[in-house]
């Protein structure tokens, strides 16, 4: 994939830690609020604005833990990253972003219990003036990987790096401490230190567990030889002893009684064990995700399934509230302008998708599986009735009031995930780029028809059918039978347009055009509230004509 993230390395991150408690049963998240106030810091660094808020965010880490269910210790990596930019200009930043979030069981390391040999590394750190390490953006850790490698090849087990004033920094993904006549010292946030989260916790529990004077200045490289104790700390390595640097022990060489103290306190506090502490951790529910059906691999409902799903337990919570939303919209007597809408409302041949956050690679998945579905069971209809079979693909309502754009720009990042996880090649008969005439977006082999509706439309009535997010959609063969290059589909795209005026109160978008003649297809998936067109060219990216298999491995 050409994106700047893959080529540059412009991606932000955050990696985060999860506990289990085996004797609650329960998983916590530690500091996961304060992880995405740091992405949303970098993020403002590095002039990225993310489609996704930090409650989305954080609710679809949350979901990704609970779904995994690991029953044990796990690592997350959350990722905000640069997509594509415009031609000739790969280090610009772009509004064209993603987002993904990863989690695998991890258990504590047993170099906590027994400290590492560290080395002074002779590369130097980045600088705030260079590469600002305040922002935790993935290239920056190339510096960590340079000097980490170093110390390996000369026997050590980590690297300490100091700034380019031959001060003390960091170590690789970790913050320093040392430890003098009982104080706790800590190089200062202007060292070019990452402001680490594990760092600021130590901070809090050595002044209030165990009564602690903690100083803030800059350390000498000879220092850390002559000091009592010497720790490292990340949300990684949580509290590492370090037992000796540059070969010479640091105290009797031994893990010193203060990090011991200190390691004690830090886990009880990750687990929740300390109630002035409970905010830093966020519990994740041991709720097992509900099947859409007693078929545990069926995604897509037709209608009457719908209707009975939404009232079962095993239903989303907000689902049943959406689905009578959007039948609001077309249950008789409406009003709505699209007569195939009403028809196919009222004969119960729409099927259904439920689906939550876009933030979760889950559910796109499960969108997928749905899309696919739906495609295999019209696949096998002719004439009148595959018109009428359409696909409506709802998304949970947000909890806020958003944009039309919010509601555009995650409907094209939905379309483009369809692009990404093709699983059929792209048809040889429909141009890949969508800037062509007889463009059509295609999955699994069938170009489709595609209808955006958002909650956020006022003016624009007939493209709003309710508080969720809906993707209409069928395949354009289907569509064709009604409303194709005939002089009778001509009679129906012209009475639909007439309905449209009437119903929105104004003129019919000036996109509107007709695919048999050329016009551009991708147009008519996403409307303004009005009649000003703001995108000038597809938002999709869609690589050459070349099996799904292959984009993905290359």
């Amino acid at each position: 994939m050409r994106t700047q993230a893959g080529f540059f390395g412009a991606n932000i991150f955050e990696g985060l830690r999860a506990y289990w408690d085996e004797a609650t049963g329960k998983s916590y998240v530690f500091r996961l609020d304060d992880h995405l106030k740091r992405l949303e810091q970098s993020m403002k660094i590095m002039r990225m604005k993310s489609r996704f808020d930090m409650p989305t965010l954080h609710e679809a880490t949350v979901e990704l833990l609970r779904r995994c269910d690991f029953k044990a210790h796990s690592q997350i990596n959350l990722s905000t990253y640069f997509r594509y930019s415009g031609p000739g200009e790969p280090l610009v930043a772009t509004e064209d972003t993603g987002a993904h979030i990863t989690a695998i069981p991890l258990p504590r390391s047993p170099k906590i219990e027994k400290g590492v040999a560290a080395g002074i590394s002779t590369w130097r750190r980045i600088s705030d003036d260079c590469v600002p390490p305040r922002a935790k953006v993935a290239a920056n850790y190339q510096n960590s990987r340079l000097a980490q490698n170093e110390a390996r090849e000369n026997g050590f087990d980590i690297a300490i790096i100091l700034n380019n004033r031959g001060k003390v920094s960091e170590g690789p993904a970790a913050c320093l401490f040392i430890i003098r006549d009982g104080v706790l010292i800590t190089p200062p946030t202007f060292a070019d230190i990452l402001e680490s989260l594990t760092r600021d916790t130590l901070i809090v529990l050595a002044k209030e567990k165990l009564g602690l004077q903690v100083v803030e200045r800059e350390i000498d490289r000879t220092e850390l030889l002559i000091s009592d104790e010497v720790l490292m700390c990340g949300t990684l390595f949580e509290i590492l002893p370090v037992t000796s640097v540059d070969r010479l022990p640091i105290g009797d060489g031994e893990v010193g009684p203060i990090t011991r103290q200190l390691q004690a306190h830090y886990l009880k506090t990750v687990t929740g064990g300390y109630p002035e502490y409970a905010s830093w951790c966020t519990e994740v529910a041991a709720v097992p995700r509900p099947a859409v059906s007693e078929s545990a691999s069926k995604v897509t409902l037709t209608h009457r399934e719908a209707i009975e799903w939404v009232e079962s337990t095993s239903a989303y919570p907000w689902a049943r509230a959406s689905l009578e939303d959007f039948s609001g919209y077309l249950r008789e007597p409406s009003k709505f302008p699209c007569n195939f809408a009403r028809a196919a409302f009222r004969t119960n041949t729409l099927h259904f998708v439920f689906a939550g956050t876009d933030a979760d690679p889950l559910e796109l998945a499960r969108v997928r599986q749905g899309l696919g579905e739906y495609l295999q069971t019209v696949s096998v209809m002719t004439g009148i009735e595959e018109s009428m079979n359409v696909l409506v693909i709802l998304f949970k309502p947000e909890t806020r009031e958003q944009s039309l754009d919010h509601y555009h720009r995650t409907a094209w990042n939905i379309m483009q995930d369809w692009v990404d996880n093709d699983p059929e090649p792209w048809p040889p008969e429909i141009p890949t780029d969508p800037e062509e005439p007889f463009w059509s977006l295609c999955f699994a082999g069938v170009p489709l028809f595609i209808n955006v509706s958002a909650p956020a439309h006022q003016r624009r009535k007939s493209r709003n059918l309710g508080q969720s997010l809906a993707l209409v959609t069928q395949p354009r063969a289907g569509f064709d039978l009604v409303a194709g290059p005939t002089p009778e589909g001509d009679k129906v795209r012209q009475r639909i347009r007439r309905q449209v005026e009437q119903y929105d109160g104004q003129p019919a978008p000036d996109v509107v055009g007709t695919y048999h003649r050329g016009d551009l297809e991708w147009k008519q998936y996403v409307f303004t509230d009005t009649n000003d067109e703001k995108l000038t060219r597809c938002p999709l990216h869609i690589p050459a004509a070349t099996p799904a298999l292959e984009r993905r491995t290359a």
